[in-house]
C-alpha cells in the first residue's frame, strides 16, 4: 500500500474514533478508552478492531482496513457510522 493509503487509514481511524466519542456522549456516556488494534500501528490488515471502554466494561467493533481508509465520505460511510453506532448501543447495555 502507499503512503497515502496509509496516511488515510490513520486520519480515518482518528475520525471514527472521535465520532464514537461524539455518539456516546449524545446518549450519556464517557468512554475512558478508545483504541484501535490494541494500540498497534495500523497496518494493511483484513479487520482492524475498535474498542470501547467506559466503566470497566468494554466492547469490540471490526472495520475493514477499506472502511478506515475511505472514512468520511467514501461508500463505506454509512455502514462505517452505523458499526460505531452498535457498538456504543452494545457498551450501553453492558453498562447500564
Amino acid at each position: 500500500m502507499s503512503d497515502l493509503y496509509d496516511e488515510q487509514r490513520r486520519e480515518g481511524a482518528a475520525m471514527i474514533v472521535s465520532e464514537a466519542h461524539r455518539m456516546a456522549d449524545a446518549k450519556g456516556i464517557k468512554l475512558t478508552s478508545s483504541t484501535f488494534d490494541g494500540g498497534l500501528p495500523l497496518k494493511n490488515r483484513d479487520a482492524h478492531i475498535l474498542t470501547l471502554a467506559t466503566g470497566g466494561k468494554a466492547v469490540e467493533v471490526r472495520f475493514s482496513d477499506e472502511m478506515l481508509a475511505d472514512f468520511p465520505g467514501g461508500v463505506g460511510t454509512r455502514p462505517t457510522l452505523d458499526k460505531i453506532l452498535i457498538g456504543i448501543n452494545e457498551l450501553a447495555a453492558v453498562c447500564f
